[in-house]
């Protein structure tokens, strides 16, 4: 890093340094690119559309999908599916948060996790399948996402399971919570110990050393930017409310 290019510092700072080739300061960063992409959509598209913002970005995914397997085969070169799969995750997840609100019916939830099964499928297959990617396979692909999904769609829908004590209170839900700042901090607790401590003692240094990152970056980097965050969007709200027509005596 401390001999890194200009060129790699901005593409590390932008966040889109998998896009320009340039190598990561920090190899987990790749995923908050998908993040921001996501965001960005979700913002835009329920600024635009509002009630309809998830119905169009169930489409956009599905069709921008079908268009990259498609794409795939009719040039012969494999594109990338992996990473917009993962944005039309996100909007399956805003589906569930919709259904849980009252805002969808459960036919209607069911169709939208059927199409996801089915384009995700169909375009991955393409993608690691018929195409195949440097260092991950066609199982390491689907097997993971088949798990996960499935796991999320249980735990969030199955209404004992999802207010089992031990998932909301106590231990759990703060490593939730805390899961982010443990994602993105474990390879700088990892590679610090990996240097400075013995080889028999690395495990319980390592998860002592993530443990302190992660509260550290929760509490003093993850809630103040969530403070913020909901204090920017009150005073959104009201800044754009209507007036109130005021009353002539």
């Amino acid at each position: 890093m401390l001999h890194a290019s200009l060129i790699q510092w901005i593409a590390n700072l932008a966040l889109i340094q998998d896009f320009v080739r340039q190598a990561p300061f920090l190899g987990v960063t790749w995923t908050l690119a998908i993040e921001l992409i996501w965001y960005g959509l979700f913002a835009v598209t329920l600024l635009q559309f509002g009630d309809k913002a998830a119905t169009r970005l169930e489409l956009l995914m599905a069709v921008f999908l079908i268009l990259l397997a498609v794409g795939s085969l009719m040039i012969g070169t494999r594109l990338a599916t992996g990473r917009p799969t993962m944005v039309y995750a996100a909007v399956i997840g805003f589906q569930c948060y919709r259904y849980q609100a009252g805002e969808i019916s459960k036919m209607r939830l069911a169709q939208s996790i059927g199409l996801f099964a089915a384009v995700a499928l169909a375009a991955n297959y393409v993608g690691f399948g018929i195409f195949h990617h440097p260092n991950i396979t066609l199982a390491q692909a689907l097997g993971p996402w088949t798990l996960a999904t499935t796991l999320f769609l249980v735990i969030v829908l199955v209404r004992p399971i999802r207010e089992f004590r031990p998932f909301n209170h106590g231990l759990l839900p703060f490593i939730g919570a805390t899961s982010y700042s443990i994602y993105l901090l474990h390879p700088i607790a990892f590679g610090i110990v990996e240097a400075q401590v013995a080889a028999s003692l690395r495990v319980p240094a390592a998860l002592a050393l993530t443990t302190a990152f992660a509260l550290a970056g929760y509490y003093w980097v993850e809630l103040p930017g969530i403070t913020l965050g909901r204090a920017v969007a009150s005073w959104w709200k009201r800044s754009t409310a209507e007036p109130l027509l005021e009353v002539a005596p």
